[in-house]
């Protein structure tokens, strides 16, 4: 298929090569005249041209939330009508409520979330086998076609997808305020709580597992904290409410209670093991 992708950092340069590689034409654009030449260069896109979006028949929005719809309605006229739309951002019902008050999708926009990524950002650390195995959240919007979900879908699964959910905007956010960041907040709050010199030097596999994703794209995560607010503050509250209950065991040395936690935690993660493990 025809595919244009609109910013090339990480995801889209990713989707570009991993799609390049299966066969799909690809074009795309990006705002950075230096990612855009290292993209022509690397033979991951076309022409790098914004005119070039009038052939898609996929169009691909790597962009942060807040400057999806801004994008479309200034480039609207270069979308042909029988486009499919979509887009990866992070958070998914306020940018459905802002294109929704545009009117710009006209009932064939099918946003979706790859559940993939790294702590570098950027067009290097591009990788065509990043989504290999991985989890993919598809969208289901008012007024899409479920033959546009099945086609979204497909030309997904050519970057390697393992498994592909579809639920509602609301529901995509509150899953995601708990899987995606509120374990980035818990990264954060862990290097922020750090306070002795010699902390690198007495870290073994778990703090490094804990804390590697602090390492953290700041605008974009700041976005997409504050996009998603509610869901996100619910999810710390829930979180410290557990926390609490561990550290009131801990300080009544209730062993009983503290083993009850640990295996459960235990069992739980067993069958987390089961559920998320890569095809």
């Amino acid at each position: 298929m025809n595919v244009y992708i609109v910013g090339l950092g990480l995801i889209g340069a990713s989707y570009a090569a991993g799609l390049r590689a299966a066969g799909h034409t690809i074009d795309g654009f990006d705002i950075n005249a230096d990612t855009l030449q290292k993209a022509k260069t690397a033979n991951l896109i076309d022409t790098g041209r914004l005119e070039g979006m009038r052939h898609a028949e996929i169009l691909i929005l790597a962009l942060y939330p807040n400057d999806i719809p801004a994008f479309l309605q200034t480039h609207r006229h270069l979308i042909p009508e029988t486009a499919l739309i979509t887009d990866v951002a992070g958070v998914k019902k306020p940018l459905e409520t802002a294109l929704h008050k545009q009117g710009i999708t006209r009932g064939r926009y099918v946003s979706h979330h790859p559940m993939a990524g790294k702590a570098k950002q950027g067009f290097d650390a591009h990788d065509g086998t990043l989504f290999k195995g991985a989890n993919c959240i598809l969208i289901a919007q008012d007024g899409a076609e479920s033959s546009q979900l099945d086609t979204l879908q497909t030309v997904l699964a050519d970057l390697g997808f393992g498994r592909f959910i579809t639920v509602d905007a609301a529901r995509h956010d509150r899953l995601i305020a708990f899987t995606s960041q509120l374990t980035h907040a818990l990264a954060v709050a862990l290097m922020h709580a750090d306070s002795d010199p010699l902390t690198p030097q007495a870290t073994g596999d778990s703090f490094r597992d804990l804390t590697r994703i602090a390492e953290i794209n700041a605008p974009m995560w700041c976005e997409l904290f504050l996009a998603n607010q509610h869901a996100l503050t619910e999810e710390i509250e829930r979180f410290q409410t557990v926390l609490d209950r561990l550290k009131q065991h801990i300080q009544d040395e209730d062993a009983t209670a503290l083993t009850a936690m640990f295996e459960t935690s235990t069992t739980k993660r067993q069958s987390f093991n089961r559920l998320t493990r890569k095809v």
